[in-house]
């Protein structure tokens, strides 16, 4: 940590299968393109870049020929110097809050691990791993050891006696608990303002109270933690926000999936579809249009969600984005035919367990499966439109 680097220790060994051929090399990948430092040792082995592909490089590794069934053991070393938080890296080493999208190395088999100096908790992300404290430092070790290269984590590590933090509490009883980094105080104090303006907006427009069962929870993060998004909401009410996003939508947005999510509402364009609109109304942003051609390939299937890889082509980011402007205008376009007041109507009613189905045994009922859309469109009916039985059409 003092001297903002990720020092990396890599143990090889090649076994050559071959039955004919000797081996004279390996090709070593996965190595970040920003590293330095890059150095091998064992006996007659040699180093030198072979190829780079974007952000990572090849390092040819040369050592004296292996016969069929021989290996040879090798170490690589290298160093990965911090990167800006605001910005596209793989390592953030601050005072406050460290950052690390780790992975191992192409190979057949191999254990991966990150050593934490300290006693900070750490947080990974994206796979699955087992923290173990050995002393003064923390090692998080990968579970899978099959094909380490295809390994894609992200670990944060908070100081909390570094970070700023505030609270905004809401009309209803909740509060939002808001915490960011020392070093850029801006971020903070321009969350906790959207948030002070959207939260009572929200509640109003869900018509419930966000939960006062815990406290919300909104973290600000590295840029390249995410893998391409600007925010994610969790279960529990954890909510991570990029370094350099704090537009009132996105926070808007983020917190309207304490009400939007997978326990009240079942596929994710509907869940999407309704956050976005509600962020909309609440940062007083314009009505969502229908979006423009779809960036993919035959037609738009919005119940097959897709999701940004860990390094996005632009082409996959257009996709997605088609799908959250396709998602908020079918929400738009169902409001606008209702008005906002029912809209609010049939939101809280499916929120608070109520079957749009008239004699329906699950009418009432506080635990429920979350509705589809097929049950999202009787409630638009029955609480937005003309309920079952009534003949004035102009209700």
């Amino acid at each position: 940590p003092r001297a903002r680097v990720v020092r990396v220790d890599v143990a090889f060994t090649a076994r050559n299968r071959c039955r004919d051929y000797a081996l004279v090399g390996w090709f070593v990948g996965g190595i970040p393109s920003t590293a330095r430092k890059v150095r091998v040792s064992g006996s007659g082995v040699s180093v030198k870049s072979s190829d780079r592909d974007g952000e990572w490089m090849t390092y040819e590794v040369g050592f004296p020929r292996v016969l069929p069934g021989g290996r040879k053991r090798f170490r690589m070393t290298y160093e990965i110097p911090n990167g800006h938080p605001h910005k596209w890296h793989q390592v953030v080493l601050g005072d406050e809050y460290w950052h690390l999208c780790w992975t191992g190395h192409p190979a057949e088999t191999g254990t991966t691990k990150v050593v934490f100096p300290g006693r900070r908790k750490p947080q990974t992300y994206l796979g699955t791993v087992k923290t173990k404290r050995h002393g003064d430092s923390v090692t998080v070790t990968a579970v899978r050891t099959r094909e380490p290269g295809s390994l894609s984590l992200c670990t944060d590590v908070f100081d909390a006696r570094r970070q700023v933090v505030s609270r905004v509490e809401s009309d209803g009883g909740g509060s939002v608990l808001i915490r960011g980094w020392a070093s850029d105080p801006g971020w903070s104090t321009s969350v906790e303002r959207t948030v002070s303006n959207v939260l009572p907006r929200l509640e109003a427009i869900f018509g419930t109270p966000i939960s006062t069962r815990r406290e919300i929870k909104v973290q600000q993060v590295a840029v390249r933690t995410l893998e391409g998004y600007a925010g994610t909401h969790y279960k529990g009410g954890y909510i991570r926000l990029a370094a350099d996003a704090d537009d009132s939508q996105l926070v808007a947005h983020e917190i309207a999936h304490e009400w939007a999510n997978e326990r009240h509402f079942e596929p994710v364009w509907l869940q999407e579809g309704i956050a976005d609109w509600a962020a909309n109304q609440a940062a007083g942003r314009g009505l969502c249009t229908r979006p423009a051609s779809y960036p993919g390939e035959g037609r738009p299937r919005l119940a097959k969600w897709v999701y940004l890889d860990e390094r996005p082509t632009r082409r996959q980011e257009a996709i997605v984005d088609y799908q959250y402007d396709a998602a908020c205008y079918i929400m738009t376009r169902m409001a606008w035919t209702i008005g906002r007041e029912r809209m609010t109507e049939v939101i809280q009613a499916l929120l608070q367990g109520r079957s749009p189905y008239e004699g329906s045994p699950r009418t009432g009922r506080q635990k429920r499966e979350p509705a589809d859309w097929r049950e999202w469109l009787d409630a638009v009916d029955e609480f937005g439109l003309v309920p079952a039985g009534r003949e004035d059409l102009e209700y």
